[in-house]
């Protein structure tokens, strides 16, 4: 077996921030009760380095941000943190009435899309927003204005020809798929007549996309190493699909490669989601490299 090792891989410059940040509060406040608003990151093993006895996670798929906050029992001076994905301001609002103190790891790309879509909206423009339906960061986008306009399929922007003659922003995910992009953009090219485009795919996201894109080795299979929560590890394995690469997969740990059969002869490509532990892609490396044949 061949394993190319695909690069850039691991960790992003936002998620050692959000990392160094949860690790800081956790350790200078001890004696303190610490909340975390959802998965700062989409890792669980990420998530499971930083549990401790003072750590409560708020996560419930049924229950909206705000509605987690609204019925938590908690006392002034204590501690909630932030997702790195961002946060609908009216939950921080919330927060901040209850007493909370805010430890906000939101992504510097995040707050970026933030910064361009609210000078849009000052300058009157129609904000189109292209993401993942209910993706933290898609429910932090959002929660700027109810006037932005989310789209979350390549079909729904032939729902927008009341738009096609108005001056429009497009802003996207930062997350967000590049050969995604490339198609929602050449529609917008050719049917809208006012347009400005803001390519919003942080660096992490489009180095990793454009290092498989551009790989000229013939693979048998790929495995890209990250959570199913992770919309970048996702948008990877859609690329590995994309270049018809036979067999694609996405793997969070030893247990979840187990299930996948290799043939002696394979060529493996391995990249990993900008929130996957090198730890964790090492050991999938390692698992293949002494693979045992049946």
């Amino acid at each position: 077996m061949e394993i190319v090792k695909i690069s850039p891989r691991g960790f992003c410059h936002g998620v050692v921030n959000a990392w160094k940040k949860v690790l800081e509060t956790l350790n200078c406040n001890k004696d303190k009760k610490i909340y975390m608003l959802g998965l700062f990151v989409h890792n669980h093993r990420m998530i499971e380095q930083v549990m401790t006895e003072n750590l409560v996670i708020l996560d419930d798929t049924n229950m909206s941000s705000y509605d987690l906050v609204k019925n938590l029992v908690c006392k002034p001076g204590e501690i909630i943190i932030l997702s790195a994905h961002g946060t609908d301001k009216r939950v921080i609002n919330l927060a901040i009435n209850k007493g909370l103190e805010i430890v906000d790891t939101t992504c510097e790309y995040v707050y970026k899309t933030h910064n361009i879509i609210k000078a849009g909206l000052t300058a009157k423009k129609t904000i189109i927003f292209l993401g993942v339906k209910n993706h933290p960061e898609t429910l932090s986008i959002l929660s700027l204005s109810k006037d932005i306009i989310p789209i979350y399929s390549y079909d729904e922007l032939n729902n927008l020809t009341a738009y096609f003659d108005k001056d429009v922003l497009v802003t996207n995910q930062t997350t967000f798929s590049i050969y995604d992009l490339e198609a929602h953009y050449k529609f917008i090219k050719e049917h809208f007549n006012h347009f400005e485009l803001a390519n919003d795919i942080c660096t992490a996201t489009q180095e990793r996309q454009e290092a498989l894109i551009n790989l000229n080795k013939k693979l048998d299979k790929l495995i890209v190493v990250g959570d199913l929560k992770s919309n970048n590890s996702k948008q990877l394995l859609k690329l590995g699909k994309l270049k018809k690469i036979s067999a694609s997969f996405l793997v969070n740990s030893i247990e979840d490669l187990k299930k996948i059969k290799f043939k002696f002869n394979d060529v493996v490509g391995i990249t990993a989601g900008a929130s996957t532990p090198t730890i964790v892609t090492n050991e999938i490396v390692n698992y293949l490299q002494e693979y045992k044949w049946n």
